[in-house]
């Protein structure tokens, strides 16, 4: 059995298989961004607190306490907001949908579907809320790379924020 002889039901999960792991391939690399430039801003703002501290300048306390309270921001955003966690967590996701896409191209026949499916749902319980907007850019993606109409048009303003709010 070719991988283009899919029911129509098989396709739809390996659709939605696919997306998802596109879905969390764009958020590991959002938080990861996000998490290094945290980091390097608070190196960043460490050393130039260093270099107030260490300056015979007289404006060198002044340098050195801004640049410490931009590190101490810097450092507590990127330890509340827990990027390198929220990098790790999509990571494993994406590994646990890329997984499963192996197992249904491995063998999709019909009489292993109701297993894929209820894998995809054990693996959807552990995801965080899903970033709708996001999720439809990721739609679109594939059905260009799959060669498919039916992409639906997303505005600029939610196109560019989709990492940032749960837009409806």
């Amino acid at each position: 059995m070719k991988i283009s002889d899919l029911s129509e039901e098989m396709w739809a999960l390996l659709f939605g298989v696919r997306r998802s792991a596109r879905y969390h391939d764009r958020r590991v690399r959002f938080y990861d961004f996000m998490h290094t430039s945290a980091t390097a801003t608070a190196l960043i703002f460490g050393s130039a607190a260093v270099a107030g501290v260490l300056s015979t300048n007289q404006n060198g306390d002044k340098v050195a306490v801004v640049s410490a309270a931009l590190v101490s921001i810097f450092a507590a955003f990127d330890l509340v907001c827990g990027f390198s966690r929220k990098t790790w967590q999509h990571a494993e996701l994406k590994r646990r949908f890329l997984l499963l896409e192996g197992k249904i191209i491995g063998n999709h026949d019909d009489d292993s579907l109701g297993c894929y499916q209820a894998e995809r749902l054990t693996i959807e319980m552990d995801e965080p809320p899903v970033m709708r907007a996001l999720d439809l850019l990721c739609h679109n993606e594939l059905l260009r790379a799959e060669g498919l109409d039916g992409a639906e048009p997303i505005g600029f303003i939610k196109r560019n924020t989709a990492q940032l709010i749960a837009w409806g």
